[in-house]
């Protein structure tokens, strides 16, 4: 697996007056082809590929024909041959075509933008993640014009805005308990835990969680305990107080960009367990502190270090590289901190932005809080991305 850090852009403008080019076709191979596209990119597509690309919807027989999506390849014996052959391979029509020529004397004419989209077709992936720091201010969208009077291009501006940075403000919520749910469901849809659909988080004389003690919360993420955490938490502050109850939130791709190489190694391929254990629950994960998808992209933290048990087998230079990143990401500098508005919800991605709080005096601070599905936020974004481009590629 390649590990890299995130790069300031992860996005790519292949596109010449709004089309999808290729800039010309280079190692050509009877097995496989490369493409280099407009903006310097390449990528390399194996003869099989594109021969079951260009035979299209025969590949598909009785009700396959009708609902696949181009995704579920079956190929039929006798129309892709494994021993099928490139002979040559061109750009035509300036580019906005891929033309093969195969030594069984056949050819097949590819569109560059069918090409592309096999690989890039989910405007998610391609949103550029933009890093911030302890100077990033906040901008806030409305509730009226994400919730109660939805505007298509709100909702987009807001979730591509979340998307970029892991942090978004919704602004005037009701001050009501069912006011989340109604957030929740018009930008995702809740995700219930153990702690039920929503949970209050406010001081009480027996707490069940940290969230309900006035004490300073350390930085971590929510339920890393469980074996697949969260992905969105949102907070509603019902009633904020005026004098402590700072909320500090750290970007880890931010993060990343400071650390060595041999830190990133050990934190992303060595796992350690984060624990959860009372009368009622008894919780176990075991992840790294920092997950990287196969193709070496950030996929999310681990992180909870009142929570955290280090297994035996964890080598010695593994706590010299965790204390460098717990270091790290209490740094002044790295620390964004500020107080929910009064009324406000903020919603950030709980893989990727640290969260903590600090302590407070005044007992009447109220804030309520639930889980979202990542899933459904992402495929909200991609229909309204979808929507705005005239059903294009986003």
């Amino acid at each position: 697996m390649r590990i890299t850090a995130p790069s300031a852009d992860q996005s790519r403008d292949v596109r010449i007056d709004g089309e999808i080019r290729i800039s010309r076709v280079e190692g050509v191979r009877e097995d496989r082809l490369d493409i280099l596209w407009s903006d310097g990119g390449r990528s390399q597509y194996w003869a099989y590929w594109i021969r079951l690309r260009a035979t299209g919807a025969g590949l598909f027989t009785d009700v396959a024909r009708n609902w696949s999506d181009g995704a579920n390849f079956h190929p039929q014996q006798h129309l892709v041959s494994e021993s099928d052959r490139i002979e040559r391979a061109h750009t035509a029509d300036g580019g906005a075509c891929l033309v093969v020529n195969w030594r069984d004397g056949t050819s097949d004419r590819l569109a560059s933008r069918d090409i592309w989209s096999a690989e890039h077709d989910d405007p998610a992936r391609r949103i550029e993640r933009k890093t911030w720091s302890s100077t990033k201010t906040w901008p806030s969208w409305g509730f009226g014009s994400l919730i109660e009077d939805p505007s298509s291009e709100a909702l987009l501006e807001f979730l591509t805005f979340y998307l970029e940075h892991g942090v978004a403000l919704i602004s005037n919520v009701p001050r009501r308990a069912d006011s989340l749910a109604r957030v929740a469901g018009g930008i995702a849809a809740l995700a219930p835990s153990h702690l039920g659909d929503a949970f209050d988080i406010r001081t009480t004389d027996n707490p069940k969680h940290i969230g309900e003690v006035a004490a300073e919360i350390p930085l971590h993420i929510d339920l890393v305990y469980r074996q697949f955490p969260p992905s969105v938490q949102a907070l509603h502050a019902i009633n904020q107080v005026d004098d402590g109850g700072e909320n500090e939130l750290v970007d880890i791709h931010h993060i990343l960009r400071q650390m060595t190489p041999e830190d990133i190694e050990l934190l992303s391929t060595i796992p350690v367990d984060f624990v959860a254990r009372s009368t009622s629950v008894h919780f176990r994960g075991r992840h790294p502190v920092l997950q990287f998808d196969l193709d070496g992209n950030f996929t999310g933290v681990a992180y909870n270090q009142y929570k955290i048990s280090f297994p035996p087998s964890v080598p010695p230079a593994y706590y010299f590289a965790f204390e460098r990143f717990r270091r790290m990401i209490h740094a002044p500098e790295n620390v964004n901190r500020m107080r929910i508005p009064q009324d406000a919800v903020l919603v950030f991605d709980n893989r990727r932005t640290l969260h903590g709080r600090r302590s407070f005096r005044d007992t009447s601070r109220h804030v309520i809080g639930c889980f979202l599905s990542d899933d459904d936020l992402r495929s909200r974004y991609r229909l309204l991305a979808e929507a705005a481009s005239g059903g294009q590629l986003a």
